[in-house]
């Protein structure tokens, strides 16, 4: 997406491969100014939601070119493994209910889930190592990679870990560094709004033992991000809790609202953020953002992902983050695996035997995939089925929403996201900053 100058006009061009180049003149023009194979210019001049409208229908017209990956691909690339149900905290909010079982994944169950995922996966595995609170398996851990060190496996396996950071060590941070894992720290912002929703058992907020788990991190130089749950605790805070990260240069950043499942699912009248307040929040995160990454130096930038994902959209047609696609990646790009072997089609759904594909050790991983109801059922859910999606002219940017946050909020798949208000009112506004205001997307993304 780049800015244009014809002497006359300012706008932007938003280059879509299967259709052309559309310039914005202002935020109620848009013209088709190229469109392959063919010099004709097409004009379209109305309301930017009717204009987004008549490209969506030329993007339907291109389907076949336009194929969502989550079509094209053979085989899910990720999984995110269960190592555990225990956990050391007990959160008010934890979806999958951590803290209240202490079961562990076996090592030859890890190594059949990584065994038979790396025959099919391509072009690389990518494994999330989650709970619970996954550092409590960390000899398991070791041991897997260990033994995929011995096995000198072709395919490339990168490893992520997610934890809520308060057992973290040297060693460990040493061991992320030299195995290059990437490491998630669960962080609601600074100690009086973290410690809402994460505490352990006795009560005790865990703020602290988080920060000291930080700190270790940025010692021994690991990779490192945060993921802030967003919760009416919090969501009048957004800004000031990214003035906290940015004064202790934390920059990866990911503001996800609350899923009303788990625990989660028990206290949703008291912590889950309607559409509007959402949107309000992230509107001043997204100024913030620009002003910000403005004037910052390159290395020090900050980018919230689900913003970064949504500018993307706006600028691309590529739609590569599997959450963010319609239909989603759920089966088809990611995989979740409980401690027993049991999978599902998405770490969201895990432990809902709804959504539940197999077992690992059932027959071939690939095989449960293809002939599984519950991901051709997951699969269904498209923007052009869901009643309400179908009728709005910003469902190919959207795609929709996460599937688990409208089942878990609506008990359907067939409905839009919870957060449906929020993207019609964000996609708007980022296309007036864009066009209005000359804002550089790349500032967001």
């Amino acid at each position: 997406m780049e800015d244009y100058h014809d002497g006359v006009k300012r706008g932007v061009l938003l280059t879509l491969y299967a259709v052309g180049t559309i310039r914005m003149e202002g935020i109620k023009t848009m013209k088709v100014i190229g469109r392959p194979n063919n010099n004709q210019q097409n004009t379209v001049s109305d309301s930017a939601p009717e204009v987004f409208d008549a490209v969506s229908s030329l993007w339907i017209q291109e389907k076949n070119r336009l194929q969502s990956s989550a079509e094209m691909e053979d085989f899910p690339y990720s999984a995110v493994i269960k190592l555990t149900d225990g956990c050391n905290l007990i959160c008010g909010y934890c979806y999958i209910s951590g803290g209240d079982y202490a079961q562990k994944m076996s090592i030859d169950t890890l190594m059949e889930v990584v065994s038979q995922m790396s025959c099919y996966a391509e072009p690389e595995l990518v494994l999330y190592l989650h709970g619970g609170e996954p550092l409590l398996c960390f000899s398991t851990i070791s041991e897997m990679v260990a033994r995929l060190q011995s096995q000198q496996s072709q395919k490339p396996i990168r490893l992520r870990l997610q934890t809520n950071g308060t057992l973290i060590t040297a060693e460990h941070a040493q061991f992320f560094r030299r195995e290059k894992i990437a490491v998630g720290i669960s962080l609601d912002g600074y100690e009086e709004l973290h410690n809402v929703w994460r505490h352990y058992r006795n009560g005790k907020g865990s703020f602290a033992d988080v920060w000291r788990g930080i700190s270790i991190l940025k010692d021994h130089n690991v990779d490192f991000g945060v993921l802030v749950v967003v919760t009416k605790a919090n969501i009048k805070y957004l800004n000031e809790i990214l003035d906290f990260f940015k004064d202790n240069s934390i920059y990866s950043v990911c503001m996800n609202p609350l899923i009303p499942r788990g625990r989660g699912g028990g206290i949703e009248r008291n912590a889950q953020v309607t559409s509007e307040e959402y949107f309000n929040a992230m509107k001043a995160v997204v100024d913030w953002l620009i002003n910000y990454n403005r004037t910052a130096d390159k290395e020090n930038t900050m980018k919230e992902r689900n913003i970064k994902w949504l500018v993307r959209h706006l600028t691309t047609l590529k739609r590569d983050y599997m959450c963010f696609r319609s239909p989603c990646g759920a089966g088809t790009s990611t995989l979740s695996f409980d401690i027993n072997g049991d999978f599902y089609v998405c770490d969201d759904f895990c432990r809902d035997a709804r959504f539940k594909i197999g077992n690992i050790f059932d027959g071939d991983i690939r095989d449960m995939v293809r002939n599984s109801p519950a991901v051709k059922r997951v699969k269904q859910r498209n923007v052009m089925r869901i009643p309400k999606c179908s009728k709005c002219n910003w469902k190919l940017i959207c795609c929709g929403g996460c599937s688990g946050l409208a089942f878990y909020t609506y008990n359907s798949l067939s409905r839009e996201s919870p957060l449906c208000g929020y993207f019609k009112r964000m996609i708007p506004y980022l296309i007036e900053l864009f066009n209005e205001h000359k804002v550089d997307p790349s500032l967001l993304t």
